[in-house]
């Protein structure tokens, strides 16, 4: 489940900074 966690929150980082662009 942890896993999951990680996992979307690598996702949101790597949004941040597209939808800043």
């Amino acid at each position: 489940m942890t896993s999951l966690v990680y996992y979307f929150r690598f996702h949101y980082l790597l949004r941040l900074p597209m939808g800043k662009i």
